[in-house]
């Protein structure tokens, strides 16, 4: 191929790569209309945004934050104290709009989720238009959009995971020896520690850097050279000649050091409360019913599936921290089957789509630059992705009523404003919002908690039998016969 004919085709890819990336524009308008939206709506856009807010004040108020439970309230704290920790740095959230705050904290830790991204796949491809892609592909997924508008740690959790393994990316190859090779560990495996201190499901992360790391330091080389060999004796010759993998090594003692000082310190600081919160109190049912319904949103990220075979087959032979991370990522998708949960269980697995389809985009054009042998991925690559953005432009049915909350949702503020007494409510954000106490802080926590002998409910019994509450406001109507299929409240208590 002449200069020119290069020249030619490095200017069609161009061209093509700017087309391609218009397809982002509608899913992205609608990032734009929503987010704009949701900060200027005073209303809690999720019932748990009130428990969050109000656990921070009590933390604020000395009244801690991992605390026994009692017989008459429930405060919940089912998170690691990061994302509480910097609630607490942004203030008290009171006035009009109590929620903007913790919003606008998600929202910053998604453009920082995307940052990363896009640094992790220019590390890992050369290529800053492949990390533009992953980075659009983030921004156009209605999880993404939705959560980065709500307050719960799983868009700054996956902020950390997504930086940490752009640092692997760009460090990991690197040996130091020595004490400078725990050091090495140490700045690798921070940011997964603060991710799980984050969210504490947050585990495919430091599991895909443990296995890329292996796998750099010729683990993967040394399991084919067994699978070559026929005889038993060379099989017992491979295994003798097997060295460890010393960063690997040096990771996974950084990182499992690092976690049990920071528990330990956390459980001596809160009595052992931290654990029990944390690990025992929220222990929920599993429902193969809604695994199936929620992992059938990702259904439209098919085009980036198929992204992450090219990319895949792009890197066979140089494996990357994405390969790893996107093949591992998926375990995150067991949660999705426990009960009460939300399409925020399928962030890290969007996380990764999104990811390797910009893995892909980026080695298809840095390839093309240096041989025109990689034409064929940047054409099976530009197109695909195109059509992901168009598939993300429309959102499933599902979405819909989160795209669109009830506008006059703050008459119920108002009528709790207006009325004295105390207010049980199943949307305990309604309640924070009107400047309420949360004597039961958690009802999705609380039922399971029942059911399981976690929690003793009489307390809360009784306060309803001696009209302790003004009003109740649930989201559903009480007959006789009916049975709270969310496991919020027991047959007792609705009756």
């Amino acid at each position: 191929m002449t200069l020119a004919t290069r020249r030619i085709v490095l200017g069609a890819a161009m061209v093509a790569t700017l087309l391609c990336f218009a397809a982002a524009r509608p899913a992205l308008e609608r990032w734009v209309t929503y987010t704009r939206m949701a900060l200027a709506y005073t209303a809690p856009l999720d019932a748990q945004e009130g428990f969050a807010l109000w656990e921070t004040d009590r933390w604020r108020d000395g009244l801690g934050l991992y605390v026994p439970t009692q017989r008459d309230s429930f405060v919940s704290a089912p998170y690691p104290p990061i994302h509480p920790w910097l609630m607490l740095q942004i203030g008290a959230a009171h006035g009009a709009h109590p929620f903007w705050g913790g919003r606008m904290l998600a929202l910053v830790a998604l453009l920082l989720t995307v940052a990363g991204a896009v640094a992790l796949i220019r590390v890992v491809t050369g290529s800053w238009l492949g990390g533009l892609a992953a980075g659009g592909v983030i921004l156009a997924q209605p999880p993404f959009q939705l959560w980065a508008m709500r307050i719960k740690p799983d868009m700054l959790g996956l902020c950390f995971t997504v930086w940490g393994l752009a640092l692997v990316a760009g460090l990991g190859k690197q040996r130091w020896a020595g004490r400078r090779a725990w050091l090495q560990a140490g700045l690798l495996a921070a940011p997964f520690v603060l991710a799980h201190f984050t969210k504490q499901t947050l585990v495919a992360g430091p599991m895909a850097v443990m296995v890329w790391l292996w796998v750099h330091e010729g683990g993967f080389a040394w399991l084919r050279r067994i699978a070559g060999t026929r005889r038993s004796a060379g099989w017992w010759a491979h295994l003798r000649s097997y060295q460890p993998p010393t960063t690997a090594f040096y990771f996974l003692g950084a990182f499992a050091g690092m976690l049990a000082v920071v528990w330990i310190a956390l459980d001596l600081w809160s009595g052992g409360q931290y654990t029990y919160h944390v690990w025992v109190l929220h222990k929920l049912g599993w429902r193969v019913s809604l695994w199936q319904k929620l992992v059938a949103l990702l259904a439209p990220l098919w085009p980036a599936m198929l992204l992450g075979v090219l990319g895949l087959a792009a890197t066979w032979r140089r494996p990357t921290a994405v390969n790893a991370y996107a093949l591992l990522a998926p375990v995150s998708l067991i949660s999705a089957g426990v009960q009460g949960a939300h399409h925020n269980h399928l962030l890290e697995t969007g996380l990764a789509l999104a990811l390797v389809a910009g893995q892909a985009v980026g080695v298809g054009l840095r390839g093309l630059a240096l041989h025109p042998r990689h034409g064929w991925l940047v054409a099976a690559a530009l197109p695909l992705l195109a059509l992901q953005w168009a598939l993300l432009a429309t959102p499933l049915p599902w979405f819909a009523n989160d795209y669109a909350p009830d506008p006059d949702r703050s008459r119920f503020v108002d009528f709790i404003r207006a009325t004295p007494g105390e207010i049980l409510a199943d949307d305990v954000g309604l309640l924070y919002a009107a400047g309420r106490p949360l004597r039961y802080d958690d009802p999705s926590a609380m039922g399971p908690a029942v059911a399981q002998g976690l929690w003793r409910e009489d307390g809360l019994l009784d306060d309803i039998r001696n009209r302790r509450f003004s009003a109740i406001l649930l989201h559903m109507e009480i007959t006789p016969e009916f049975l709270d299929t969310s496991g919020h409240w027991s047959p007792t208590a609705l009756r």
